[in-house]
């Protein structure tokens, strides 16, 4: 087959064994906290109410709580209600597809297409300690558009600056680890 025919599948087979081996690593290391936070979604899911007190805590039990990633727990419940675990490791695979997906966008803006994969190779690499059931993820994916979206904006489309401020939106409800918020996170927090 002709170099123009088969760039896009090697791509396409090269970002879904990235994919594939993140989902391996996230099903042989269990993040710890992975089910307090489904457990969190679960509530959220369920009684359509954010967490305003400590419930899992011995020690805080019963203090406030300023629920700041309330938006990927219900997301990561969802998922795992529907497939069990591993609907929740196909989550965050997909997670770090999206993420390998916007870079190697990213990269190809400025490197050619052997060089741009030998660059996400490296990049995939760095996240090895990171692949986990975490909402931390979420915060890789949009850094990632962001980066993208910055690019474009450089570029001369300041069509994207609508765009990176309603994802911010959904970003600060994802994985905020309660450094920054656009607006409250909680009811709590009002």
């Amino acid at each position: 087959m002709p170099q123009s025919r088969t760039a896009p599948f090697l791509t396409a087979a090269f970002l879904a064994l990235l994919a594939a081996l993140a989902g391996l690593k996230m099903c042989r290391d269990v993040a710890p906290d992975v089910f307090w936070q489904l457990k969190d979604g679960e509530r959220i899911v369920r009684e359509w109410r954010l967490p305003v007190r400590e419930d899992y805590s011995f020690t805080a039990s019963g203090k406030p709580l300023v629920a700041t990633e309330w938006l990927a727990e219900a997301v990561a419940y969802v998922a795992f209600r529907a497939a069990g675990y591993g609907g929740l490791v196909a989550l965050h695979a997909a997670l770090f597809l999206l993420t390998f997906i916007l870079l190697l966008a990213l990269i190809r803006r400025r490197l050619a297409p052997l060089a741009s994969l030998c660059l996400l190779s490296l990049c995939a690499f760095a996240f090895v300690n990171f692949y986990h059931t975490k909402a931390q993820n979420w915060t890789f994916l949009f850094t990632a558009l962001f980066l993208y979206w910055a690019d474009l904006w450089e570029g001369g489309n300041e069509g994207v600056a609508w765009a990176m401020s309603g994802a911010l939106l959904v970003w600060a409800r994802t994985c905020t680890e309660g450094s920054w918020s656009a607006g409250p996170s909680s009811p709590s927090s009002a």
